[in-house]
């Protein structure tokens, strides 16, 4: 059974402190951003009466701040920091934690490696960086309360962490009677939810192609959608093939949706690893799929997809109006 976030009464407290708003009191739409991760985290949400949205705006940049004091690789404070110093050594872990990690792991089976956030740290590559690297389950050892990173490895929460907030975020406004969610963080990881009148709608995500240009527009009328790329951004850590070790040459992109905002998060990149024949295993995994190399674009058969500036195959005009929800 699949661990779900825990520490719900903590989020309150934390969220409730951070609270405060000021604006207008008639309005009933809330749009706030804040620098979370290392990028932009835009919230915008509707609810009634028009003061929760305010609120609930605020609440939802919190909670987000919150999974970066557990997973960041860089605040000095965070949780995953300090299973990094103490490598080899079990450490106690709060519940945030131990979720998060064990959810990965199981993305990374369920992903057949091609997503893995373990990759080899510093010191195993200068003692035998040769041989397979290593993998999540024999890196991450879970020991009652506690939790041990083995001796040269280290856990990169780039391709879940995210999806990880803004899972929190839904389920947290879903039971503070949110009307409608709409996330976008930092132009990669997209997540909505909505209920009554606004779940008839869609929000339209436009779709980067390799070259920057547009490929097309997504209809996210519900959960999540991730975006992917090899060697997109000058400065960018290159994608890695977690089976090899190798860093995948540019020009491969991918987008994956799911229910679940660190499902999508996780089979974005696993997507970019396998390319067009992940897509497969991504639809058997309840995930729908895009990818796009060698200028082609290839999708599931229920991706999304609105409109397409490329040659998509399947032709998006096929699709169902139904999309996945």
């Amino acid at each position: 059974m699949r661990i779900r976030f825990l520490s719900l009464s903590f989020l309150l407290l934390h969220c409730l402190a951070r609270s405060a708003w000021a604006g207008n009191p008639d309005a009933n739409v809330a749009v706030e951003g804040q620098v979370v991760m290392g990028t932009i985290l835009e919230v915008m949400v509707t609810a009634r009466p028009s003061e929760d949205a305010r609120r609930l705006a605020r609440e939802a940049i919190a909670i987000a701040h919150h999974w970066d004091e557990v997973l960041s690789p860089f605040l000095p404070h965070s949780e995953l920091r300090r299973l990094h110093t103490f490598q080899g050594v079990p450490i106690f872990a709060s519940d945030d934690l131990r979720a998060a990690l064990m959810w990965a792991g199981e993305l990374a089976v369920e992903t057949r490696g091609a997503f893995d956030p373990a990759f080899p740290s510093a010191p195993w590559l200068r003692s035998n960086g040769r041989g397979s690297p290593p993998t999540f389950w024999n890196s991450v050892e879970f020991r009652g309360a506690g939790v041990r990173i083995h001796s040269g490895a280290t856990i990169d929460p780039g391709a879940f962490g995210k999806g990880l907030a803004l899972d929190a975020i839904l389920a947290w406004m879903r039971y503070r009677g949110a009307t409608e969610v709409f996330l976008n963080f930092g132009g990669s990881s997209f997540a909505r939810e909505a209920r009554g009148e606004a779940a008839r709608s869609a929000r339209r995500v436009m779709l980067p192609g390799v070259d920057g240009r547009p490929l097309g527009i997504v209809e996210l009328r519900s959960g999540s959608l991730s975006v992917s790329a090899a060697g997109a951004r000058e400065g960018a850590i290159s994608i890695v093939d977690p089976r090899s070790g190798q860093a995948l040459p540019p020009g491969r992109m991918a987008a994956a949706w799911a229910k679940e905002a660190t499902v999508a998060d996780a089979w974005s990149t696993a997507l970019v690893v396998d390319g067009t024949p992940g897509l497969r295993a991504a639809e058997q995994q309840g995930v729908e799929g895009l990818v796009v190399e060698n200028g082609s674009v290839q999708t599931t058969r229920s991706f999304p997809l609105a409109a397409c500036t490329a040659s998509c195959w399947p032709p998006h005009e096929s699709f169902s109006p139904e999309h996945p929800s």
